[in-house]
């Protein structure tokens, strides 16, 4: 039995979940969802997909699939209870860290080890063969550099921006309807949204903290970080240079 995990207040509606459901069936996958952060019969659950919290499945878990961002995954992680079960996480998430997936077509896996005592990891990269239907071993990202304290204040702002740009295609991707010709005003219109990712109104938000940190990649200090492959990595994600 595979588990897929979402994070209700992040994929909306679950669209991402039934698609996922949906290619699992497909290829023969038996697949139950678990939502992370709700339980069966909360408002963030549309009322026409059965649910059940992790803990109360009753088969074995063979995968889970976590939908979401780094929270998600050490909330799935505290739930397994030490159970040593593969992770595949989709980042819908801020930073992303701990996924691997975007809903697009490259990432990571990472294997995710720890005790009482010590926590590591260790990513493998991915990519989808659409031409044989796989997933197959890639080489790492050059993305994958040691970053100091300074070069990581340098950077943020272009991570943010890059971050902004995904987070559009991702919108695209899932809401083709509403976002396929979005203006940047239906953007930030979406990206303002009280609830948007969250639920409590009236608190400071992912996005009320990414928006201003991306607009101020545009005052250009991260060309003085040294970390060029860093920057061509995140560059090469934009439409534009920033």
């Amino acid at each position: 039995m595979i588990a897929v995990c979402p994070n209700p207040y992040r994929d909306n509606d679950l669209v991402l979940t039934r698609r996922c459901i949906s290619l699992l069936a497909d290829a023969g996958y038996p697949a139950v969802i678990c939502p992370v952060f709700a339980d069966p019969g909360d408002e963030a659950i549309p009322p026409d997909l059965d649910v059940q919290k992790l803990r109360d499945v009753d088969q074995p878990i063979t995968l889970a699939i976590v939908i979401g961002g780094d929270g998600t995954v050490l909330n799935v992680v505290r739930d397994l209870n030490s159970r040593a079960i593969p992770l595949l996480g989709i980042n819908l998430g801020t930073m992303g860290f701990m996924t691997s997936l975007e809903p697009e077509d490259i990432g990571l896996i990472v294997k995710i080890s720890f005790d009482k005592e010590r926590f590591t990891f260790e990513p493998y990269a991915i990519k989808i063969d659409r031409n044989a239907c796989k997933i197959v071993k890639s080489d790492l990202p050059k993305i994958f550099e040691n970053v100091d304290s300074e070069e990581y204040e340098l950077l943020a702002p272009l991570a943010a921006a890059v971050f902004l740009e995904n987070t559009k295609r991702q919108l695209k991707y899932m809401k083709p309807e509403v976002f396929e010709n979005a203006t940047e005003e239906d953007f930030l219109k979406n990206f303002n949204e009280p609830l948007r990712s969250g639920r409590v109104p009236g608190k400071l938000l992912d996005m009320q903290i990414v928006v201003p940190l991306a607009n101020a990649a545009k005052e250009a200090h991260w060309k003085r970080s040294k970390l060029e492959g860093v920057k061509k990595y995140m560059l090469a994600q934009m439409p534009s240079r920033a």
